[in-house]
């Protein structure tokens, strides 16, 4: 059976140009050593056809209509071949034509015996004879079709006999039977077996219908329908993945109305379209959908990397590597695969294995201009926040990123398109970032600019591409954050408030509980870089009302989220840094306690037993003072013994300058002395004697 046809698509015309002027940088050493001004880019939102997939469209592109849909045009060829469709159907055949009843001839009159002469008689007039009528054939009485009762994989021949009756023609093709029935409900009925079981159903429709009419007249109630497009964006058809049944659409039939419909066992491709058609509050519905997948085809690579995605993005980060890797060595493997790989890895402390293999995909030239861009976008990322912080070098990875990426924005596959977008705003957010983070000329208004340029960008995704507004949420995101690295007068009300617009009109979308710690998780990574900015900018109160809204979400979306290091690295900052506000701007250590609390919970977990512990300790140890002047002595004695422990892992790490043991052994010589424990006090009075001292303080004591 060949493939039904696609329609041509037109190409999609975007275009970057060059729209900001230009601000000279310098680098931190001098400015012959700067980097070239980068400039962001615009973006001029295009039409197109055909319109992109509204919510819940398959966004899965076939490079060809799927292969069991059969080329269903008439053939002229009278031959009654296993492909060529009889004209002699039920109700169609010749009918016999009637054998006219001779009509008898009328007796003739007898004369009159001549007795006597008689008046001449006249005879009677011949009545007309009906005429008979013809002689109709008794039509052939069937049971009526119910083809739920015909299952791939598990209905037999004599199962379709008694239904449909003897086939027309039967022929072998690839060692399977093909048979060719004549059915009242169809044009045409072919029917697969191996060893008398049935393998595959193709129905011919005697006229293109609407599918809930196909729906009904096969009984496929129970399972939700996926559209199928092909790589063009071209609507082919519709799938029903727990029945096996693919219903494809009339070529240059505008109505979308179904021609032939194939019924074959249930597949793993079937439920991928599926679960990548489902819109992205789904998340409960997607995740069903590739399980089944799996069970099907165990190593199907690209079902594993949408596993991977998913459980990466509800933070179940064991779960989210195991799948990466599945992908990654799985049937139909791709780059990209290897890349989420990394990324997940970098996120659990595996930084050289990420860093290397982002490295290798985006110096090799011979992969695809858009998983290059990608490459080099983490590969960027991994360099800033990795430890070396080098963001001289992330700045030019980020910049080689937006050139390969630009130049696929106007290709007409929509998977290859889309995905040059999302690094080109991605990209430029990074640009932003790395701008922020060095100690630039002007960068307080080179910044704004590259964070401006990604509006476009990101509107277009939305409305043209058919991108959640979810990718809103992470822009404001990354652009808050940005403007975290330096002191800025950026108010942050109307990014507040968009954020919770955005991430409040999402929720209310969905009672999927998972995409809900989706977006609640977010929308608190949003409001943490919010409320430092203004904390930094001393406006306490704005501060400490986005900090509430803030631990509120993260009540929620920590509940069933398996936190990365990373993740608990940046909780446990924002709870310092919030407690912390409440001692320095009103003095409230017993506030104070209420978010260290929950800062010592993220400081002291066994999954950061080796990350930053110079910063950790100094935290933990500044704590210590809240708990201490609280009345709280034992914690507060524990807590600096502990902050002072770390610091000195800093030191021997050389993170941290010697002089910052000063401040928490100071503290531990009056906390001993005013439990008269004699003993301590003199220990931590020689170790602080042994120490040089900050300039202008006699008495360091915090």
């Amino acid at each position: 059976m060949s493939t039904a046809k696609t329609r041509f698509v037109g190409l999609v015309s975007f275009a970057i140009a060059s729209t900001f002027c230009s601000y000279s940088l310098r680098g931190e050493e001098t400015a012959s050593d700067a980097a070239p001004t980068p400039v962001p880019s615009t973006f001029n939102s295009p039409s197109r056809l055909p319109s992109p997939p509204v919510s819940g469209e398959s966004v899965l592109r076939i490079k060809t209509p799927l292969n069991k849909y059969p080329d269903t045009r008439k053939k002229s060829s009278s031959s009654d071949g296993p492909l060529k469709i009889s004209r002699v159907i039920d109700g169609d055949a010749p009918k016999p034509k009637p054998t006219p009843v001779e009509t008898p001839p009328s007796a003739a009159p007898q004369p009159a015996t001549p007795v006597k002469p008689a008046p001449p008689i006249k005879p009677a007039p011949t009545l007309p004879q009906p005429k008979p009528e013809p002689i109709k054939p008794m039509p052939v009485v069937r049971q009526q079709e119910d083809l739920s009762k015909l299952t791939a994989g598990q209905s037999k021949l004599a199962e379709v006999i008694q239904l449909w009756g003897e086939p027309q023609s039967q022929s072998i093709v690839d060692g399977r039977k093909l048979m060719v029935f004549n059915t009242r409900g169809f044009e045409r009925a072919e029917a697969t077996f191996q060893d008398d079981t049935l393998v595959t159903l193709f129905l011919v429709l005697k006229k293109p219908a609407p599918a809930h009419q196909v729906r009904q007249q096969l009984k496929i109630i129970e399972s939700e329908e996926a559209k199928v497009h092909d790589e063009f964006g071209v609507l082919l058809g519709l799938v029903y993945p727990e029945r096996g049944a693919l219903f494809s659409y009339a070529p240059q039939e505008r109505q979308f109305l179904v021609e032939s419909v194939v019924l074959q066992r249930p597949t793993a491709e079937a439920y991928l379209i599926r679960a990548k058609g489902y819109s992205p509050d789904r998340i409960e519905a997607k995740l069903a959908d590739l399980d089944a997948a799996v069970k099907l085809e165990s190593f199907n690579a690209s079902a594993w990397h949408e596993i991977a995605l998913l459980k990466h993005r509800l933070g179940q980060m064991p779960a989210a590597l195991s799948a990466a890797q599945t992908a990654a060595s799985g049937a139909g493997a791709k780059p990209e695969y290897r890349l989420t790989r990394a990324l997940i890895q970098a996120e659990l402390g595996q930084y050289d294995d990420a860093l290397s293999v982002s490295k290798s995909i985006a110096e090799n030239v011979s992969l695809p201009k858009e998983v290059r861009a990608r490459a080099y976008c983490q590969w960027g990322d991994l360099v800033a926040r990795g430890p070396s912080q080098d963001v001289r070098t992330a700045l030019a990875h980020h910049q080689t990123a937006i050139k390969l990426a630009a130049e696929e924005i106007r290709n007409p596959l929509d998977e290859i398109r889309r995905a040059a977008k999302l690094v080109l705003v991605d990209a430029h957010l990074a640009v932003a970032s790395d701008l922020a983070a060095g100690q630039w000329q002007n960068r307080e208004m080179t910044v704004p600019k590259w964070v401006d340029s990604t509006d476009a960008f990101v509107a277009n995704l939305v409305e043209k591409e058919g991108f959640s507004r979810e990718l809103e949420l992470k822009r404001l995101q990354k652009a808050i954050a940005a403007y975290n690295y330096f002191e800025s007068t950026y108010d942050t009300t109307e990014s507040v408030d968009a954020i919770l617009s955005i991430g409040r009109e999402l929720l209310s979308q969905t009672k999927d509980p998972s995409y809900h710690v989706v977006v609640e998780w977010e929308m608190s990574q949003a409001l943490m870089q919010a409320a430092t900015i203004e904390q930094n900018r001393g406006e306490f109160d704005d501060a400490m009302r986005i900090a509430r809204e803030t631990a509120a979400l993260l009540d929620h979306a920590t509940q069933t989220r398996q936190l990365s290091i990373s993740d608990r690295m940046m909780l446990g900052n924002f709870y310092f840094r919030v407690g912390a506000a409440q001692v320095v701007s009103q003095g409230d250590h017993a506030q104070a306690l209420e978010w260290y609390a929950n800062a010592e919970k993220h400081y002291t977990h066994p999954d950061l037993a080796n990350v930053a512990p110079g910063q950790r300790g100094e935290a933990l140890a500044s704590m210590a003072v809240s708990y201490w002047e609280s009345g709280r002595l034992p914690q507060g004695l524990a807590l600096t013994e502990k902050g002072a422990s770390l610091l000195q892992q800093g030191v021997d790490a050389g993170e941290n300058q010697l002089e910052s043991l000063v401040a928490p052994y100071a503290n531990l010589v009056t906390m001993y002395e005013s439990q008269g424990n004699a003993a301590k006090q003199a220990e931590y009075a020689g170790k602080l004697a042994k120490l040089p001292k900050p300039a202008g303080e006699e008495t360091p004591k915090r």
